[in-house]
């Protein structure tokens, strides 16, 4: 079967379908000076995008890392995930804190989805 890799920068495709199976990269919003809430919310709608380009939605997501800069917000991470995730099919999830490439960014996300 194909492997179909999308969505390019430099270094890496942002998703990558192969055998009926989304790989996104690490997700991270686009202003980094947001707080945890506001950079979770961009996080997701572009999850959703992804996704969807790839041709899955989250009701498919099997599995998600997601990597906060600071247990401090792992409450207000989980109320922005609560608001988003598609509560009848809840994928299998870590969550862990990293330090981030920047200072700033509070939030990466890396999942698999089906299609």
């Amino acid at each position: 079967m194909a492997i179909q890799r999308s969505e390019f920068t430099a270094r890496y495709a942002n998703f990558v379908v192969h055998d009926n199976t989304v790989y996104l990269s690490g997700v991270i919003p686009e202003n980094f000076d947001g707080s945890i809430t506001e950079q979770c919310e961009e996080v997701f709608i572009a999850i959703d995008s992804l996704l969807g380009k790839a041709g899955s939605d989250k009701s498919k997501i099997l599995s998600m890392q997601c990597f906060i800069s600071s247990f401090e917000d792992f409450d207000q991470f989980n109320q922005a995930y609560d608001n988003w995730v598609d509560v009848e099919n809840l994928p299998a999830r870590a969550t862990m804190q990293a330090t981030l490439f920047d200072p700033r960014v509070k939030i990466e996300i890396v999942l698999v989805a089906a299609i």
